[in-house]
């Protein structure tokens, strides 16, 4: 099989989320959602009830100018690729490329999957039949957009110690599935789907404004035992 350096789009937008259930398993999703961007709502709901929890505020935008990647495709089954429900693993880790520190909390955003070539042999996929097995305890969960005519819901995952420039994030898994057959190339290699990617970040308030709050919430807890 192949391993694919994978693009990052989309502009900045802030993103509306709910808090989910505490319990977590490991859940199926599928590139379901509108013109196949992300999952649909079902889909999302579904995962969430599954203790997927929805995170919120994101705010997220192309990943290009800041996330490079290590990637390396650790097992696939069956093999040979089956026609109904092939699956793969690949141990990733995100390079800070920036000259800028990352403060608060990085994410890695699968927003679509991708066409692309090997020679004379085109690669698509159908994206309602491609997915990633995503858990709330590997540090999953699930953006929620509104996108003005539809929501979209993408799924994410926290980059662990993801700091300083040319600091590499903790290592984890991507766990590709795609229920339909690889497609082989002259190289008698199998192809992945080519997974599209954003990233998204919670960035630490200022000062300023963290003192704001916590004032507030002081004058909050003031006014409410003065009122017991």
């Amino acid at each position: 099989m192949s391993r694919r350096t994978f693009a990052g789009l989309f502009g900045f937008a802030l993103l509306i989320a709910w808090a989910g259930p505490a319990a977590a398993t490991p859940v199926n999703v599928f590139f379901n959602g509108p013109s196949g961007y992300g999952m649909s709502e079902n889909s999302a709901l579904a995962a969430n009830s599954q203790g997927i929890p929805f995170i919120a505020p994101v705010v997220f935008g192309t990943a290009e100018s800041y996330y490079g990647f290590d990637q390396d495709l650790r097992s696939w089954s069956p093999d040979p690729p089956t026609i109904s429900d092939n699956r793969a693993t690949s141990s990733w880790k995100v390079k800070n490329i920036s000259t800028e520190s990352f403060n608060g909390t990085s994410y890695l955003v699968f927003t679509h999957i991708g066409a692309y070539a090997e020679p004379g042999v085109p690669i698509v996929y159908d994206p309602d039949k491609v997915g990633l097995e995503i858990d709330a305890g590997l540090a999953w969960s699930i953006l929620a957009v509104d996108g003005g005519q539809n929501m979209y819901y993408y799924p994410m995952i926290e980059l662990k110690n993801l700091d300083g420039p040319n600091d590499f994030s903790d290592a984890f898994d991507v766990k590709y599935i795609v229920q339909e057959p690889l497609i082989e190339a002259p190289s008698s290699y199998y192809n992945l789907p080519q997974l599209m990617v954003s990233r998204g970040f919670t960035p630490i308030p200022e000062p300023t404004t963290a003192m704001l709050f916590a004032a507030g919430l002081l004058l909050l807890g003031a006014f409410r035992r003065h009122h017991r």
